[in-house]
């Protein structure tokens, strides 16, 4: 390990009002996409209070979304073996941006108090159970032993035993700027999303990460929005110290194997993968202007990194982040 000295302080440090604790792989990245919406709910609020937003609800349409799309497919190919097939690719892929716009703009978001997490959300439990059913739909439509709607009634029961029961319309309260408790009443979903959320989500496009692409990630922190990347943590980090820095080891000196392939050549041959979506909610700038660090927020609770964040340094970003969920204003 290379001695080194990485600065956790910030030129620009957007939050500091905790952060979430998801375990599960697929909870953690919606809590991703989450971060910079619930931000956007504070201020639109004037909440003092922290805000989370409920992962379990997108989760929930999430999974009905995938459901319905693989029985349609089971439709239309009539292969049991190929539909099966295409359903393990779904089931293993990372939540992405577009799964992300489809529940919003559809179903909008609610607050956790009103979808709170349960203890049977994790891939053990309801999610777990719900792959299963559908692999089972999937066989027992093509053979006709089974009826579609009783499928998606079978999996609609299984997601809400295990995520919670859609609220239809809920109350929320708050303490605001002022110290004073502040509750809205006889809200829903769609409305909470439209009213409060404050986030043009069509504005926001994924874009592969190169110097470009890290000033605009930079800019966009500078002027108080979170940004959602996509980056490889396996490499060059420790849970402890809260630090993501490509001086942390020297795989060269220690492995004795030479890595100065580019990043490029890393991806192709899987030394880097995608594997986990940070939200991006600090920065700092050398005098030049150039980003030196940022603040990355992993979704997997306060006991990892330093309550919950690690310091990324800008060499880091560089070399294992793949690509950044950018404001397009931001591209010209």
């Amino acid at each position: 390990m290379k001695r080194f000295n990485i600065s956790h302080e910030y030129d620009f440090d957007l939050w500091n009002k905790g952060v979430y604790n998801a375990p599960d792989e697929r909870l953690s990245q919606i809590c991703a996409f989450l971060n910079p919406i619930r931000q956007r709910v504070q201020e639109t609020l004037g909440a003092e209070s922290e805000i989370k937003l409920s992962p379990n609800y997108v989760l929930f349409y999430f999974l009905t979304d995938l459901a319905e799309e693989t029985l349609t497919f089971a439709r239309i190919i009539k292969d049991e073996k190929k539909a099966l097939a295409d359903l393990e690719v779904s089931l293993k892929r990372l939540f992405n941006l577009e799964d992300f716009k489809r529940v919003v703009q559809k179903h909008g978001l609610v607050p956790i108090n009103a979808m709170p997490d349960s203890a049977h959300h994790h891939k053990s439990d309801c999610v777990y159970v719900f792959e299963n059913r559908l692999r089972l739909g999937v066989v027992q439509f093509i053979n006709n032993t089974e009826d579609i709607e009783k499928i998606k009634s079978d999996i609609n029961s299984i997601l809400t035993e295990g995520l919670g029961e859609i609220p239809k319309e809920f109350s929320f309260s708050y303490i605001g700027n002022d110290g004073e408790l502040k509750t809205l009443e006889k809200l829903n979903p769609f409305d909470f999303y439209n009213n409060y959320c404050n986030t043009d989500i069509n504005s926001y496009g994924v874009t592969v990460t190169d110097k470009k692409i890290k000033l605009a990630v930079a800019e966009m922190i500078k002027n108080g929005e979170q940004v959602v990347v996509l980056a490889d943590t396996r490499h060059q980090g420790n849970q402890m110290l809260g630090i993501l820095d490509t001086d942390f080891i020297d795989e060269n000196d220690l492995f004795g194997a030479d890595y100065s392939l580019t990043k490029k050549e890393k991806r192709d041959c899987g030394i880097i993968k995608p594997c986990a979506y940070l939200s991006l909610d600090g920065v700092s700038f050398d005098e030049n202007g150039v980003p030196l660090r940022f603040k990355a927020q992993d979704s997997r609770g306060s006991e990892t990194g330093a309550d919950g964040h690690y310091t990324m340094s800008g060499k880091w970003f560089d070399e294992y982040v793949i690509s950044a969920i950018v404001n397009k204003k931001y591209l010209v």
